[in-house]
């Protein structure tokens, strides 16, 4: 029942799902070179372009990077060749995966933007009137917060992705100013809001 409240909320205000506004798309793909095109050497193509995807999107090198997840986050690969006729392996990968990882590892998860921006994942619950979903919505479209995106709605909470370069403490500070509290159980990445 609370699911579809929130979600009869959201279709209220005209959001649909997915969102409002969209971020610039982040690459989570790679090209790699593939020595033949066999099960072993695919695997280990995986493994070098998800170490190259988990670099760029930290903008740093990730020596812990979880490489044998490569086989589990690929969203679709493929074998094609190069300008010079090489082959090479094409492979994208699960953006919430690679950034829960990362977060998770002390790394920034910074993607295709630029300087100090920062994608946050938000979960928010205690959504009841629209009034309230407008007012989260409009704090987080105020200058400083670059992109949102509406992903969900999950066991009563809605799920957001805010781009800011305001870091967290405005982050708080913004979802406060349109009365939602912090949790400190967050989990997997995602920041956990409450409306009061």
């Amino acid at each position: 029942m609370k699911t579809r409240k929130l979600l009869s909320l959201v279709l209220l205000l005209g959001l649909g799902l997915p969102a409002a506004a969209q971020p610039p798309a982040r690459d989570y793909s790679a090209d790699v070179p593939l020595m033949e095109d066999t099960a072993a050497a695919r695997d280990t193509a995986l493994q070098d372009a998800l170490a190259q995807v988990m670099a760029r999107v930290a903008g740093q090198p990730v020596p812990d990077a979880p490489l044998e997840e490569a086989r589990r986050w690929v969203q679709h690969f493929g074998v094609a060749r190069g300008e010079t006729d090489e082959l090479l392996l094409r492979a994208a990968f699960d953006p919430g995966s690679i950034d829960t990882a990362l977060r998770s590892r002390g790394y920034p998860v910074w993607g295709a933007f630029a300087g100090d921006r920062q994608q946050w994942r938000l979960a928010v619950d205690g959504l009841t009137r629209p009034q309230q979903l407008a007012e989260l919505l409009q704090a987080l479209q105020q200058p400083g917060h670059d992109g949102l995106q509406v992903d969900g709605i999950e066991g009563g909470e809605l799920l957001l992705r805010v781009t800011t370069a305001s870091g967290m403490i405005m982050l708080d500070q913004t979802l406060a100013a349109a009365g939602a509290t912090r949790r400190f159980d967050s989990q997997g990445g995602i920041l956990r809001y409450r409306i009061r």
